[in-house]
């Protein structure tokens, strides 16, 4: 599986690879998204304070299931960004909950993956300072912001912006 290009916003966990006994998924390749969580509490049945923006499960190593993954943005609100906060959980075997947490930078050196991936350029106090929209269809689509942001590279974005066709944008008020 190609997962490429897309932005994932604004659910419990954005990306969830389970394998079982009925089939395998192996050597998926994430590249080039933006996984953005709102939420930032505990769903049922997990007893952790946090939920992980990417969650793989039922798998006895992590390798086999993601051949590359790389250039991702993982953003969840309410984190901070220089602490680095949790992005993924590897879970493996029958009672695989908990499972292993991992901040970005635990992971690119347990895997060896998402050497060029990041996390929010800025902190996000509140929903309130999240900008979401997206373009449906065929034609460019013009959005007038109500004030400054940036962008998940944290480039500065004001004014009249254009959401190209089947596109979507995420940012940061500033």
């Amino acid at each position: 599986n190609n997962i490429l290009n897309n932005t994932f916003f604004n659910n419990t966990i954005n990306i969830r690879m389970q394998q079982n006994k009925w089939g395998v998924a192996v050597n998926n390749i994430l590249e080039h998204n933006i996984l953005f969580s709102m939420e930032n509490a505990t769903p049922p049945l997990m007893d952790n304070s946090t939920i992980p923006i990417f969650y793989i499960s039922n798998i006895s190593s992590v390798l086999p299931i993601i051949k590359t993954s790389d250039y991702n943005y993982y953003i969840n609100i309410l984190d901070n960004p220089q602490t680095d906060d949790l992005i993924l959980v590897l879970a493996s075997g029958v009672d695989h909950w908990p499972g292993t947490f991992y901040t970005l930078s635990k992971w690119q050196d347990f895997s060896g993956q998402d050497l060029h991936s990041h996390v929010s350029p800025k902190t996000i106090a509140s929903k309130d300072d999240v900008f979401f929209d997206y373009n449906p269809t065929f034609k460019n689509k013009q959005i007038t912001l109500d004030g400054s942001y940036v962008d998940v590279d944290g480039n500065s974005v004001s004014g009249t912006i254009t959401i190209k066709p089947f596109k979507s944008i995420v940012l940061i008020k500033s």
